[in-house]
């Protein structure tokens, strides 16, 4: 059994995600944890950060630039403040990772500086992740040294290990490569709030995440329920064309746009106030919820949401099978009808709920990271 008393977290970020999880079970569980994180060119305005916890208390904060870069040179950038931070910080006993590149910077800083045990956490994986070939071959090359150098690979699905199986033969990895979901917190729940006729939407507001075919099938609800309301929560590229879509639609005053929601409280606030969820995936080779577990439809069974959900992501069926939501299939019509369907039956939509709070207890985050942990026989020490 691995003895762990010092873990270093780190990631590139665009909101709270799967780092900042790993990183609040950690604090109250290791002697010391490291988080060093730097934002995605999407989150460009926002600043790197380096936070240091001593026995569950932040003890130093250092706050970076803002760098205005272009992309391929903001990454360069990002690499070498990596090793940057791995050779000026004292040995740990564990890194831990998220996306190809840092796995990449830890590794050479290993070769400078010892090589500490390496987790690669892989949030997100797509056959063809890039348009362009040359890119998609470095992607890959990265992903696949990535799994060889680390010790231990966390995929947030089983289709992961799957579709690298597929592209080069990988089952002497298979051993390393472990299961490590995304998880749900417990929530106070009010089913006073949900008696009302209120459909969320949370998530980033770009491509492939079907909003628009969300607002068209309101604009068709709305006919049959006219308190119908629909939050969409989010900020993002499409955010000014999905309001002009909405108001070409004459939904100025059922759809509310929130924007970009940086606290998660705040964003749980809202799923909390409505009484179903939607989770829409464009079904192409482009999109890495196919490959991977998204979180956003975990975040609504845990706010007791039934969920609407397209058949593309693995916990659809999980989602049907519990009796806590629907599949539905592409199209506004389809999607209107599951809307009303719930809404319009009070019996079937709190049974619903329920069952959506009965499956969101066994993604609790910490069991998930115990699990993850007691896999690689790791101890952590506090």
């Amino acid at each position: 059994m691995r003895s762990l008393k010092r873990i270093a977290v780190i990631t590139h970020f665009y909101s709270p995600g799967p780092a900042h999880e790993l990183v609040d079970y950690l604090i109250l569980r290791v002697d010391e944890v490291v988080f060093f994180g730097q934002p995605l060119p999407v989150k460009a305005e926002a600043p790197s950060f380096c936070r240091r916890y001593d026995k569950g208390k932040l003890v130093t904060e250092q706050i970076g630039s803002v760098w205005r870069i272009p992309d391929l040179l903001r990454y360069g950038k990002d690499t070498l403040a990596v090793m940057w931070f791995g050779l000026t910080q004292p040995q740990f006993d564990l890194i831990i990772a998220l996306d190809p590149l840092n796995v990449a910077a830890v590794r050479l800083v290993g070769w400078l500086k010892g090589k500490p045990p390496l987790v690669y956490y892989t949030i997100d994986y797509v056959p063809n992740r890039f348009r362009s070939e040359w890119l998609n071959r470095f992607y890959h090359w990265l992903d696949r040294t990535g799994v060889a150098a680390s010790t231990w690979t966390w995929n947030l699905s089983p289709r992961m290990a799957e579709a690298r199986a597929k592209r080069w033969d990988s089952r002497d990895l298979d051993a390393k490569q472990l299961v490590v979901p995304m998880g749900t917190h417990e929530l106070p729940i009010s089913y006073k709030l949900k008696a009302k006729s209120s459909v969320v939407f949370m998530g980033h507001l770009r491509a492939g995440q079907g909003v628009e075919r969300l607002l068209e099938a309101t604009s068709i609800a709305v006919k049959q329920m006219p308190d119908l309301k629909l939050t969409i929560v989010g900020g993002g590229e499409l955010l000014d064309t999905l309001e002009i879509k909405a108001k070409k639609l004459g939904l100025e005053n059922a759809v509310t746009f929130t924007g970009f929601v940086a606290s998660n409280d705040e964003m749980r606030q809202h799923l909390l106030d409505a009484s179903l969820a939607v989770a829409l995936y464009e079904d192409t080779p482009e999109n890495y919820t196919r490959y991977s577990d998204p979180g956003k439809p975990k975040e609504y069974l845990a706010a007791g949401l039934p969920v609407l959900i397209s058949n593309v992501p693995a916990i659809a069926h999980d989602i049907e099978a519990a009796g806590a939501g629907l599949v539905v299939n592409d199209s506004a019509e389809a999607l209107a009808t599951a809307m009303i369907a719930l809404l319009k039956d009070p019996k079937k939509l709190a049974a619903a709920q329920s069952a959506a709070l009965n499956l969101a207890s066994t993604f609790r985050w910490d069991k998930i990271y115990d699990t993850a942990f007691a896999a690689m026989s790791c101890e952590l020490k506090n």
